[in-house]
């Protein structure tokens, strides 16, 4: 079944947001890992889990220079955080590696989500880079 790139996106925070419901908020990265990827297979959703992602450093292939967390339907990479709502540092230094991840990868989309936020509404964060010199969307 194909999903619409438009639609895959909140097809993905419905999922996490069961997760949420599920588990709640103070448990481990690896537990909302592994019970997402449950959460996607019911669903019936294709994806990818530790996609190791190789780059070009001068003409020369570097494997496994960093790994996403899930790829999902071949389209939107979905990264898996777990801390304090409080920390805007953290926060920000994973949008910036993020970013940069996206653009040496080649994926436009991707959801940073952290499961550690009381409302998970608010713990969803879509990052977009598009284009030679990508326009960031932080939502």
């Amino acid at each position: 079944m194909k999903i619409d790139k438009h639609e895959l996106p909140h097809i993905i925070v419905s999922a996490c947001l069961e997760v949420h419901k599920q588990l709640g908020a103070h448990l481990v990265q690896d537990a909302y890992k592994e019970c997402l990827a449950q959460e996607l297979s019911m669903r019936e959703i294709f994806f990818d889990r530790e996609v190791p992602v190789e780059i070009l450093y001068k003409g020369r292939r570097v494997k496994s220079a960093f790994i996403f967390d899930f790829v999902v339907e071949h389209q939107v990479v979905v990264e898996v955080e777990a801390f304090a709502e409080g920390d805007l540092g953290i926060k920000e230094s994973l949008k910036e590696r993020l970013t940069s991840y996206l653009r040496l990868s080649g994926y436009e989309t991707a959801l940073m989500v952290n499961f550690a936020a009381a409302d998970l509404r608010n713990g969803i964060k879509r990052l977009i880079v598009s284009g030679d010199a990508p326009a960031l969307h932080w939502r």
